[in-house]
């Protein structure tokens, strides 16, 4: 017990230092002032989390699908459904405990960002010493890709926090052939893939493991086999009722293949530009020690087996890569870098082996001078983070009505953004109804395909009169080489033609990095609007959810 002691105390004191690295990063990138405007896909985790969050504190009792929808109506980026469920219950969870704000998400997604490092670390120190486990957990912080997740609001880390627990289980099973490591491996599995659906890339772990490890009698283990389908009776009704949902995104068969030829060509090539020329050539040579020592008994064979999960958790990602109609790989390669950590582990282990690093010292400055080598190697990142919408929609309240609806005309990144706003705002009073312009205007798939007007720009006042809109927000920042889309133009003209029906009452900067964006944003009061409260809002997803949702309100209710 007296040895175990010391033990316990450097894993909390690494613990601590690896969560201090990674709230460090997450406040040079800015993350702690985020609006959550630097992916179109921030607003909608964000928003589904605390209408999680608000359904278990107010809506118990409610039928879960009205208060959905009605949630919906008011902020309009709810994805449930869509996405799978187990990042929005995480969500809920912390909300309850540290409150709801962009600061307590940033929080949650340094706390995941910070529990991968730390298990790498505390399932390699026992094989490969607290040093170099600790440096190779660090240089997991160092890659590119890692620092935006971390810096921004999205699940993939979340995935890559499951994926390598699972990697891990799965490793443990191969050794030992012990239910309790079967049934952690399906747990974690089932939890990546209730998370996102690129985790289903370990469906193909198993596979490649065994192949490298060359334990094929393990296929006999009806423990393997329970696995599996643990994970199936849990993930397969969940994906089979929204399977709809989540399909319908737009986009043809002819752009899915496209993908598919896409993520094929360039999955292994973005490995390479994420880690680097010399990191890469670490991993293999990390992969071709493990492959190739399996047959090994004693200390080492505990270290390979590592190595080969390890390594086919990163074939399973990139196999993945190449068969799903996905864009944007290197977020989807979160595990698959998690992964490459353990096979740099063994890399610099080898290497002080073939040196004959004797010595602790000797060891310990190999293992730093390649570890600085890695860190040179990787590629630079680079996040321009954008704010000052949070500012902008303060204070837009109507005199006389017990909601005050808004219309925002943004890219996706604007709309997200006053949404989530304008809920902190708010609390849990619902005192506004956020209405997008690109919903309401026109229509569009999920992706933003299909696109059409919905009227003509002689009907958008009555359009914005009919629910009656009273204030409307125009975001006219142009990022991400997004240009603003034909609603949005055609809006301004009816605005600019009528002046004496919409007076501008602020204007607003958008700061995204360095640059500031003078006047980006316009806001004008709906005068004929003004003292007349909403009764029923109408949102049409044909093309997205494949029907109609509406809320009436009730006149009476005082805004609170």
């Amino acid at each position: 017990m007296e040895s175990a002691k010391p033990a316990y105390t450097v894993s909390a004191l690494v613990a601590l230092v690896l969560i201090g690295i990674c709230l460090s990063m997450q406040y040079s990138h800015g993350a702690f002032h985020s609006e959550l405007a630097d992916h179109p896909d921030e607003a909608p985790h964000f928003i589904t989390g605390t209408m999680l969050h608000d359904y278990v504190s107010y809506g118990l009792g409610t039928h879960p699908i009205a208060f959905a929808k009605d949630y919906y109506c008011h902020y309009p980026k709810v994805a449930f459904g869509h996405w799978p469920p187990v990042f929005y219950i995480v969500q809920s969870g912390w909300y309850f405990i540290f409150g709801v704000s962009t600061i307590s998400a940033m929080l949650l997604n340094g706390a995941i960002t910070s529990s991968i490092s730390i298990v790498i670390f505390l399932r390699l120190k026992n094989i490969y010493g607290s040093l170099l486990s600790f440096v190779c957990a660090a240089l997991f912080f160092a890659v590119p890709v890692v620092q935006k997740m971390s810096t921004m609001f999205m699940s993939e880390t979340l995935v890559g926090l499951f994926c390598i627990l699972a990697m891990f289980a799965f490793a443990d099973f191969l050794r030992t052939d012990q239910l309790k490591h079967s049934l952690l491996f399906a747990l974690w599995s089932a939890c990546a893939i209730l998370t996102k659906g690129n985790a289903l890339a370990l469906a193909f772990l198993p596979l490649f493991a065994i192949l490298l490890t060359r334990q094929f009698s393990i296929l006999k283990s009806w423990r393997l086999w329970l696995s599996g389908i643990a994970v199936g009776i849990c993930v397969i009704p969940w994906y089979l009722y929204f399977f709809d949902t989540m399909t319908n995104v737009g986009g043809t068969v002819g752009a899915h293949r496209m993908y598919r030829l896409t993520s094929a060509s360039t999955a292994p090539e973005q490995m390479h530009t994420i880690l680097g020329t010399f990191t890469i050539i670490l991993v293999v040579i990390g992969a071709v020690s493990g492959i190739f020592a399996t047959s090994r008994s004693g200390p080492g064979a505990n270290r390979a087996n590592y190595v080969c999960v390890a390594t086919a958790l990163i074939l399973a990602s990139l196999l993945w890569q190449t068969t799903a109609p996905v864009t944007d790989v290197p977020r989807y390669l979160l595990p698959a870098i998690a992964a490459a950590m353990v096979n740099l582990a063994e890399a610099i282990f080898r290497i002080q082996e073939l040196t004959k690093a004797q010595s602790r010292i000797w060891a310990m400055s190999l293992t730093m001078l390649v570890a600085a080598v890695v860190f040179l190697g990787l590629p630079a990142g680079s996040m321009s983070r954008a704010t000052g919408y949070s500012e902008i929609v303060n204070g837009l309240d109507t005199e006389d009505c017990p909601k005050t609806v808004i219309l925002i005309s943004s890219t996706d990144h604007g709309e997200g953004a006053v949404i989530v706003s304008q809920r902190i705002l708010d609390g849990q009073s619902k005192g506004h109804v956020v209405v997008r312009a690109s919903k309401l205007l026109a229509d569009q798939s999920w992706m933003g395909s299909k696109y059409r007007l919905r009227y003509e720009p002689d009907q958008f006042i009555e359009v914005l009169n009919r629910i009656p809109v009273h204030f409307v927000i125009i975001d006219d920042s142009t990022r991400h080489g997004i240009a603003p889309r034909q609603h949005q133009v055609l809006l301004k003209q009816v605005i600019q033609n009528a002046p004496q029906d919409f007076v501008l009452v602020k204007t607003g900067d958008v700061r995204v990095g360095e640059t500031t964006l003078k006047n980006a944003i316009k806001i004008y009061e709906n005068i004929p609007a003004r003292g007349k409260p909403p009764t029923k809002i109408e949102v049409d997803l044909s093309y997205s959810l494949g029907g109609q949702i509406s809320t009436e309100f009730d006149e009476s209710t005082p805004q609170k």
